[in-house]
């Protein structure tokens, strides 16, 4: 193939430095590429171009060496290596910054001739900045190695030969290649089958994420490789041209294969032009960059990069269906034929049958009936199959038959809701009819939402494939798949009686994003006419625009406020009206925290929602939702602690501690936390501090409680202990005596150190934590040198603090959410001992905290103060707003200064 890179000197005239003209060459071939790619040309011919150049490349590395060792050895010429370039680079798909992986092959022993040609070799290409792969074997060390592992036996069954001698690279053909297409095939196979799910499960098990890994990803290029190596093995296809004529493909899907998998390499390809580094992550920022110079035209209603994304998830999720449906060709038993064939066919419809495991759907039978369109859905969905992919497209080439009029009917709508009111399969039926674009014609507002990018660096998935896996994760209550980590959950979504409204609640929850401002407003407004076409009755109606307009509501309570506060509680379940509503929004409120990414949901959130739950339904069942009866349920729940003293004594000694308490204290912490209190309060005696700590790894979180007479600083030195100790403090709450005791409680989320395989619950961690605890407080430890310390040595990468400053910072004040007290609400990306800082700088103010709640979403954080002035009153001066405001982000920009090691 010609090349307009640099050409390579004949090796017999060549007796320059390898290093130097190898650089040259390498950098005029990316050159090359670079050029072809912006052009317009195809991805296979960017990656056979760079490919073909580095064959002659590692070929007159090879030439070159060899004739000068024979010129330095008489014998030299006589003994023989051959190259074999394997992986990615013995498929022929390479893309500029690509590893280049090579076996250097020889006969017999290892001889100085082969130790040389692999020494220059490796060395030379290293220097001309190719990452270099490499092993050295004989044949039957190649067979040893393959047997033995499957990541060696599969990227040598894309073996070539490159360079050398031809009789040495026969016997890779004869021995190698051998060996590895007729050995234990079906456990290749189905070692290659299990990769593949749990890749598709580590990538985020979407091929509709916001940033999707081309190569790694569901519907990426190694889709398209474990399709090739099973099919060679099992039926001897070596490239995808060959996959009609092996009978395993139709015409169609081998060429729409063709065309999505080169799409996606021409995309790699730039990806690695953009970067200059081996990258395959198609970020938000390289996401606009390809998109632009692809040629894409953004408008007033999609960015450029949207339209890119849409082309990108069309050809991924082709690849991913294609590639699956050949897959499960190959694992199948073989199909009958003839008339095997028409007995094991079941005829659903006209038009319609079950063959092979799979629905089958003539055109006719939706050209003649439209609503056939949803009805196919339906019956694959009742007899747990798909459609076949020829069936798949004749959808997609006819789901514009299904106009307004017709999706209106109640023909059309009966059978929608049928597919939302069967007992399983929702989320794969409604996922196949968006792709497909059945969803966008019968509900137009939901079809907007197709592929939908979210640039927030907190949602994983575009809006249409959140919404749904939302759907999906609400499935998995239903079967009782989270009985175990969340009962609660369960339980309550056993107690749902149609769930069709909540998965439509789910579907429909972001409808209003895309259009600016408030989406749940927005949203709650377009679900009106959406429940009327669809034939909810009034009551419904009104339930699915409740959980559209509020489907934030809970989360926010949860994590962002105080839910001890009997008031707040009282506002929440006023707000939510009926306890269906309130099932229904604590179940969607976990769903569309759950279909936010892979590692969004946590034990601790689990908790916080629960509790919220749990607390909004006993005010319901008590009605406790006025004010009227605050002080009668107040002395309830003081008689149920009281009850739990052994004695007169205790008894008289716990009413007098639940006197010098805040009024609604019994109501705001269970029984059994009260006497955890009292006793510490009680043991306290001359010491300086005494504490207590549980553990609930079931939640995920540990609490610590600090008794101690009650002193300025006192929260902010425990703080900064906890920060010492890498401890995550997700929550505090403060509470102080009539007679001058103090009661911190802080929560410990798990987290982060199980991530890092440490273990929060370990005694001698704690120990230490008493330890410093102790010596803070007696003034005999410096915590805030020690936290200064600890974020220098910390000292985050350059990127990691390039990427704190794209997010934005926020300080905001509010005097209405809490009766006494003022809330501070911070907004910054996360850093080390960041509670610290602010805590500190609130206590520099003279502020008093009494409770803080701190929510981490990916790299950001929130977190919230209730405070009030050292009097205990408001903040109420503008003035002093502004003052506030300003020392906070004064205090975060010197905490990055300590860092940073610049202060």
């Amino acid at each position: 193939m010609a090349n307009a890179a640099a050409q390579l000197p004949e090796p017999d005239a060549f007796d320059g430095k390898l290093s130097d003209i190898a650089r040259e060459y390498v950098e005029s071939l990316r050159a090359d590429v670079e050029q072809r790619l912006w052009a317009g040309a195809s991805g296979d011919d960017l990656s056979a171009r760079f490919t073909v150049g580095t064959d002659s490349l590692v070929r007159f590395i090879v030439d070159v060496e060899t004739k000068r060792f024979a010129r330095r050895y008489a014998r030299g010429a006589n003994q023989q290596c051959a190259v074999i370039a394997q992986g990615g680079y013995g498929r022929g798909e390479m893309s500029p910054w690509s590893d280049v992986d090579l076996v250097v092959l020889y006969p017999g022993r290892l001889t100085p001739y082969v130790e040389t040609v692999n020494e220059r070799l490796l060395q030379t290409l290293f220097d001309a900045g190719l990452q270099v792969g490499w092993a050295v074997r004989t044949p039957r060390e190649c067979v040893e190695r393959a047997q033995g592992d499957v990541t060696i036996r599969t990227a040598m069954l894309d073996g070539r030969m490159v360079a050398g001698a031809p009789e040495v690279g026969a016997q890779f053909e004869d021995t190698v290649l051998e060996f590895l297409m007729n050995r234990d095939t079906a456990g290749f196979a189905q070692n290659k089958m299990t990769e593949l799910t749990d890749r598709h499960v580590r990538e985020g098990g979407s091929v509709f994420l916001l940033e999707p890994n081309v190569k790694e990803g569901q519907g990426g290029l190694r889709d398209v490789h474990t399709l090739l190596w099973i099919a060679r093995v099992l039926a001897g296809v070596v490239v995808l041209g060959d996959l009609e004529a092996s009978g395993l493909a139709t015409a169609r899907e081998q060429a729409r294969l063709v065309e999505a998998r080169d799409f996606l390499m021409r995309v790699r390809t730039a990806l690695h032009i953009l970067t200059r580094f081996k990258a395959d992550k198609l970020t938000f920022e390289l996401q606009e960059k390809v998109a632009e110079r692809f040629g894409y035209q953004g408008g007033p209603s999609h960015a450029a990069s949207e339209l890119f994304m849409r082309d990108y998830y069309s050809n991924a999720a082709l690849i991913g269906r294609i590639c699956g449906d050949l897959l499960g060709r190959l694992n199948a038993p073989p199909e009958p034929k003839g008339l095997l064939s028409r007995l094991s066919s079941r005829q659903v419809r006209e038009g319609v049958s079950m063959t092979g495991g799979q629905l089958v759907v003539d055109e006719t039978a939706l050209q003649d009936d439209p609503v056939n369109l949803l009805r196919v859905f339906a019956d694959a969905q009742r007899a747990d199959i798909t459609l076949s992919v020829a069936s798949q497209d004749i959808v997609r080439r006819n789901s514009h038959l299904l106009g307004r009029e017709l999706a209106d009917s109640p023909a059309a709508i009966d059978v929608f809701m049928s597919i939302l009111k069967a007992p399983y399969g929702v989320y794969r039926t409604l996922g196949e009819m968006n792709r497909l674009g059945v969803i966008g014609r019968m509900i137009p507002e939901f079809g907007r939402l197709f592929c939908m990018v979210q640039h927030d660096h907190y949602h994983v998935y575009t809006v249409d494939e959140h919404s749904l896996i939302g759907i999906r994760e609400l499935e998995r209550v239903r079967q009782g798949e989270l009985k175990e980590d969340s009962p609660l959950l369960t339980q309550v979504m056993r107690e749902c009686d149609g769930p069709e409204l909540l998965f439509l609640g789910m579907m429909f929850h972001d409808l209003g994003k895309g259009y600016g401002g408030d989406h749940d407003e927005k949203g709650a407004l377009m679900v009106r006419d959406i429940a009327v076409r669809l034939g909810l009755d009034v009551d419904q109606s009104r339930s699915l625009e409740f959980l559209v307009r509020h489907h934030l509501l809970m989360s926010m309570l949860a994590q962002h406020r105080d839910i001890d506060d009997p008031e707040l509680v009282a506002d929440f379940i006023r707000e939510v009206g009926t306890v269906e509503n309130l099932r229904n929004l604590y179940l969607l409120t976990f769903a569309d925290m759950k279909a936010v990414g892979p590692k969004v949901w946590s034990g601790w959130k689990d908790h916080l929602l629960g509790e919220l739950y749990e607390r909004a339904i006993d005010a319901f069942q008590t009605g406790a939702a006025t004010e009227a009866n605050l002080e009668e349920r107040v002395q309830r729940a003081r008689e149920r602690i009281l009850a739990e003293a052994g004695g007169a004594s205790e008894k008289r000694r716990l009413a007098a501690f639940l006197d010098s308490m805040p009024e609604t204290y019994p109501l705001s912490v269970t029984g059994e936390n009260v006497l955890a209190h009292w006793r510490l309060y009680e043991s306290l005696g001359s010491a300086i501090f005494s504490s207590g700590v549980s553990h609930f790894p079931e939640r995920s979180f540990s609490e610590l409680t600090v008794c101690a007479k009650d002193r300025p600083g006192l929260f902010l030195r425990v703080c900064g202990v906890l920060s010492m100790h890498r401890l995550d403090v997700v929550g505090a709450k403060i509470l102080t005596t009539a007679q001058g005791g103090a009661i911190d409680t802080f929560r410990i989320d798990h987290t982060r150190a199980v991530q890092q395989d440490e273990n929060p619950t370990d005694a001698e961690l704690w120990s230490r934590v008493r330890s410093d605890i102790e010596a803070a407080l007696a003034g005999e430890l410096d915590v805030d040198a020690m936290v200064a310390q600890a974020r220098r040595a910390y000292r985050a990468p350059t990127s990691v603090r390039k990427a704190r400053q794209r997010i934005h910072t926020s300080v905001s004040i509010d005097n209405d959410v809490a009766r006494g007290q003022t809330v501070v609400e911070v907004h910054a990306a996360d850093r080390p001992g960041l509670l610290f800082t602010l805590a500190g700088c609130l206590y520099a103010l003279g502020m008093r905290i009494s409770s803080a709640l701190i929510s981490t979403r990916v790299n950001r954080v929130v977190d919230i103060f209730y405070v009030t002035e050292a009097d205990a009153s408001k903040i109420t001066d503008p003035a002093r707003h502004e003052q506030v405001r300003e020392a906070v982000l004064d205090a975060i920009r010197l905490s990055d200064a300590v860092e940073a090691g610049e202060a």
